[in-house]
């Protein structure tokens, strides 16, 4: 049976999802809302987000540079979606990751991108997902070949902003 699951979907049935336990990323997804929330008015602005993910545009760029290539992306993206740091996304985890990191109009297929069925995504089935979807063409938001941490953030933010508010409340954080 294929599985497919929309993003929108996710929100509903897994609400927030559970912290990463051992992702390299970890520091921010263990973050509270209020540590986000500098100014303490229950919303986060963009530049408030923008300084919350910084933890996260550091720890994707490997090279430092500034700027997050296809790699970096790809393998970002699998150090924050295997919570476990066992080396492979479950389908649990591919869900929770993809409800926090890609825009809210992306389907999920793990069943499709999994060519393993019994050991989980590698980084090189995620690297080709993330290929298949373009989202490192979806997180250049100024079309210059290369994600920044403004680009992340920004489509971060958009994505997660679903009263489009130009503020994300508690209701809408998605890292708890």
């Amino acid at each position: 049976m294929r599985k497919t699951l929309s993003l929108l979907a996710l929100v509903g049935a897994i609400g927030c999802g559970a912290a990463p336990q051992a992702s390299t990323v970890a520091p921010l997804a263990r973050a509270d809302f209020g540590a986000a929330d500098r100014d303490r008015d229950d919303a986060l602005t963009p530049e408030e987000f923008l300084q919350a993910t910084a933890p996260y545009a550091a720890e994707f760029d490997l090279d430092r540079d500034g700027r997050l290539d296809r790699e970096e992306l790809a393998r970002g993206l699998f150090r924050a979606f295997d919570e476990n740091g066992t080396g492979r996304i479950d389908e649990a985890e591919l869900a929770r990751g993809a409800m926090r990191w890609w825009p809210e109009d992306v389907e999920v297929r793990f069943d499709a991108w999994n060519t393993h069925p019994d050991r989980g995504l590698d980084v090189d089935e995620l690297r080709a997902a993330v290929e298949r979807l373009g989202l490192h063409r979806r997180f250049d938001q100024d079309r210059d070949g290369a994600v920044s941490h403004a680009d992340l953030a920004d489509v971060l933010f958009r994505s997660w902003d679903l009263d489009e508010s130009d503020s994300i409340d508690p209701l809408e954080w998605r890292w708890d």
